[in-house]
């Protein structure tokens, strides 16, 4: 089984904005017996070094749910009080993704590797042009910013309608000194167990 798609979404000019803000977002997976590896990757526009005088940008949205990682964005379980990067827009990535691990019968796996990098330019952030920098960290990142997400997540079989799923997930982030003003960052991580009864 394979499976291919390419999405391009490339909204209207904004009257007064001095361009076009589109993103671009791609998987593919193959499936084999036992496993389903694949890449992800996408890239959305970032602000120009004057988006604070001629407009953002970064691409509108309504609504910014993106699903491509239970940690920095929004494909968990629970309500979290915030997703670590917010959102796909200003950041292009690159990743890899080990999906249905099934070689244990009662339990199946998945792995996503996920590097993001920042398509702001960071003059935005050095000239004082961001509102609320501190609050802004990771779900804003320059062209001299990177993160690194690590996810795996379980899920185990224990009865027909019963099952316990595990999950671990780690997120490196590494913010140009220079511009943020911020040195040594923790690594955050979330380990996480989640029952799940169906009925």
């Amino acid at each position: 089984m394979i499976f291919n798609s390419l999405k391009i979404h490339t909204y209207p000019r904004v009257p007064n904005h001095k361009k076009v803000t589109p993103w671009i977002y791609y998987v593919t997976t193959y499936a084999f017996e036992n496993i389903t590896p694949g890449i992800i990757g996408w890239w959305a526009s970032g602000d120009d070094s004057d988006a604070y005088k001629n407009g953002a940008g970064r691409m509108p949205f309504v609504n910014a749910g993106w699903l491509i990682s239970s940690y920095g964005f929004d494909d968990v379980y629970a309500n979290e009080s915030g997703q670590r990067f917010a959102d796909a827009t200003g950041k292009v990535a690159a990743g890899i993704v080990l999906e249905d691990i099934t070689y244990i019968d009662w339990m199946t796996q998945q792995l996503k590797v996920i590097g993001i990098w920042g398509t702001n330019d960071a003059s935005i952030v050095k000239n004082g042009h961001l509102e609320n920098p501190t609050s802004n960290i990771a779900k804003y990142l320059t062209d001299k910013d990177f993160a690194l997400e690590v996810n795996y997540e379980g899920t185990i079989n224990l009865h027909e309608q019963l099952k316990l799923i595990p999950s671990v997930a780690y997120i490196h982030l590494d913010l140009d000194e220079s511009t943020w003003g911020i040195l040594n960052i923790e690594d955050a991580w979330r380990i996480a167990l989640v029952t799940e009864y169906t009925y």
